[in-house]
């Protein structure tokens, strides 16, 4: 009975308190570029909430925003109390974000003092994990509206594949903005523009996914930018992979998205 009621009164002192926070984490990209994994390896520790609405919440870029009242956004984050004995962060890892000034902006006057942190990859890489990503996945499971918009793009376009989806990109009207969202120096640029250079962590794919790295790097890094000890012995997690892409590397693709990002790295 005792300690029923002590459990209770800690879980109301912590809904409390988390009640008074405001989301203070973002990871804003980049897509394919191992957000999804990164944030299921923070939700490993206690110090870590997730919104009900699932690990991209999309807030700031849709038509729920409202900049007169967050409660709807903010509440989203209650449910997870329960599993978590001393949140520190509230953490919203919308990929969209990253690329979008008005969605920047709106984050940094509902959060000045938020923490943002930006993973980037081999884009040529990322280019082409992004195809496999929404021809097999965004198509059978679209998420939110603009999965939804994609999906009607590739049901109009049936014989959709990698010379098309290049084509498509390349063109004056892309689609998927997959060229885009591989000029990371101009997404950086862009998020060190609206946010101080102290609260920004920018972080490699390729040390999120070698283990040395992730162990004697990035973990380290982490812990000291968010004021948490993460845990060294926890690998990272591959989530949301899009597998094996090697069979869509058409030689003068590749050779195009090589120079492209040497002159727009």
């Amino acid at each position: 009975m005792f300690k029923e009621k002590i459990k209770q009164i800690t879980k109301k002192i912590i809904f409390e308190r988390v009640s008074r926070l405001k989301v203070n984490l973002f990871i804003v990209g980049e897509q394919k570029c191992g957000t999804t994994s990164f944030h299921q390896f923070l939700r490993m520790h206690n110090g870590f909430i997730n919104s009900r609405l699932g690990k991209e919440v999309n807030y700031f870029n849709s038509d729920r925003f409202n900049q007169n009242d967050h409660s709807f956004y903010e509440k989203s984050y209650r449910y997870d109390i329960r599993f978590k004995r001393n949140p520190k962060y509230l953490i919203d890892s919308s990929t969209n974000y990253g690329f979008s000034e008005l969605a920047l902006q709106r984050i940094a006057d509902y959060n000045p003092n938020a923490r943002i942190i930006f993973i980037e990859r081999n884009p040529v890489e990322r280019f082409f994990s992004a195809y496999k990503f929404y021809k097999y996945s965004v198509y059978k499971f679209p998420k939110t509206d603009y999965d939804m918009e994609v999906r009607k793009w590739m049901e109009e376009n049936p014989k959709f594949n990698i010379t098309n989806f290049f084509e498509k990109e390349t063109s004056e009207n892309p689609v998927f903005l997959a060229l885009r969202k591989g000029e990371f120096q101009k997404t950086k640029a862009l998020i060190l523009s609206i946010f101080n250079e102290k609260n920004v962590l920018f972080l490699k794919f390729e040390d999120l996914t070698t283990p040395k790295t992730f162990k004697e790097i990035v973990i380290p890094t982490c812990s000291n930018f968010l004021g948490l000890e993460l845990d060294p012995n926890l690998e990272f997690p591959i989530e949301n992979s899009s597998g094996f892409y090697e069979n869509f590397k058409i030689p003068h693709i590749k050779e195009y998205l090589e120079e492209y990002y040497k002159l727009n790295p």
